[in-house]
């Protein structure tokens, strides 16, 4: 099935997370599905539609450091991702997930996505890999989570995958020890660097839900809807487009 490689490169840590559920929001039936790669530019806390008031992240550590909190349109759980991720993105109509070898739910999609990350790490020379219920393991601590986005027409898996990271940050900002999570870097061998890692990412979801990708960007109208996106995820302060984006100004 032919779908669209977005390829955004570094991107500011509310685009981050914009610009997924700005494309998987715009779907429909005659739309291509879309394979997005992002690298965020600096840290940002996400949240899941369930969680109340943030009380389990420390907002005023946030705030000292510029830390955006963002609250995603699915998944579960609270994550802190920042430089040292790669952010995933598999954005389908629902009417075409059979296309891609899935059914509409939600659940599926997640397992099969975690199945295509985990065929990408052992093909880096991990060791121990597993995923189930949305965590992505390399010897039974986690290198990604799982989320599923249901927008309009379209659903979207989106992960987090650790290459390096710096947990002391997240233990601080989450209020909780970071024991269970690691990083590619960590525990691969020769350490991976990011480029090597998209590039099996890529390789592996091309192969696990038979895509045939070709290069894109996000078209004039994904472009409007993702400025809209920004201001409607972010959860703590106002925001220009600059700070979004990640612009100095």
């Amino acid at each position: 099935m032919r779908a669209r490689l977005l390829d955004m490169g570094e991107v500011g840590p509310i685009r981050a997370y914009s610009i997924p559920h700005a494309v998987t929001a715009g779907l429909d039936h005659a739309s291509e599905p879309a394979l997005i790669l992002i690298s965020p530019a600096s840290p940002v806390v996400s949240l899941d539609q369930t969680t109340g008031a943030p009380l389990e992240i420390d907002l005023g550590l946030c705030a000292e450091h510029g830390i955006p909190v963002v609250r995603r349109r699915g998944g579960l759980g609270t994550t802190l991702v920042g430089p040292g991720h790669l952010l995933l993105a598999l954005s389908v109509p629902r009417s075409r997930a059979a296309e891609i070898g899935v059914s509409e739910d939600a659940e599926e999609l997640a397992e099969r996505f975690g199945q295509a990350i985990v065929a990408a790490l052992l093909a880096l020379g991990a060791g121990t890999v597993a995923s189930s219920s949305g965590r992505v393991e390399i010897g039974g601590r986690e290198v990604a989570h799982v989320h599923v986005l249901a927008l309009n027409e379209g659903l979207c898996c989106l992960a987090g995958l650790a290459i390096e990271t710096d947990n002391g940050l997240a233990t601080s900002v989450l209020q909780e020890p970071m024991t269970d999570a690691t990083a590619l870097r960590q525990t691969i061998i020769p350490p991976p660097d990011p480029h090597t890692v998209a590039e099996a990412a890529v390789s592996a979801l091309e192969s696990h839900f038979g895509l045939e990708l070709f290069p894109s960007m996000p078209q004039p109208h994904e472009m409007e809807a993702i400025y809209d996106w920004d201001l409607r995820l972010h959860e703590n302060g106002e925001i220009d487009q600059q700070t979004a984006a990640g612009v100095a100004g």
